[in-house]
């Protein structure tokens, strides 16, 4: 899961070689998250045939019509940490799973 920034350098350190797995975010803030499943055999991130379910706090939520992207509204006067789940499944390739998750820390203004 990566936050569906303009610069990418905020999500993947190439120093570390590494993705981040924690942002800090702020009460009342707009946040973009994307999802790229690799190693999946689908032409594209809009395959109907790739299944997207997400979840925040292990509470699954709808999503919109690209559902390889969610838009996450954070709640104001809340602080704390806020846990993003998403499973990434191929409809047609039983062994195409993938499950991933994504912590975002909420600090108030």
């Amino acid at each position: 899961i990566y936050r569906d920034l303009q610069n990418y350098l905020l999500t993947y350190s190439n120093v570390v070689n590494k993705k981040f797995t924690d942002y800090m975010v702020f009460n009342d803030e707009d946040v973009n998250l994307l999802v790229e499943p690799y190693y999946f055999s689908s032409k594209s991130n809009s395959s109907p045939n790739l299944i997207y379910s997400w979840s925040v706090n292990n509470i699954p939520v709808s999503n919109s019509l690209e559902t390889n992207k969610m838009f996450y509204k954070i709640p104001p006067n809340v602080s704390g940490s806020l846990k993003i789940g998403i499973n990434t499944s191929n409809s047609t390739k039983d062994l195409q799973e993938s499950e991933s998750q994504l912590i975002l820390r909420v600090k108030k203004d």
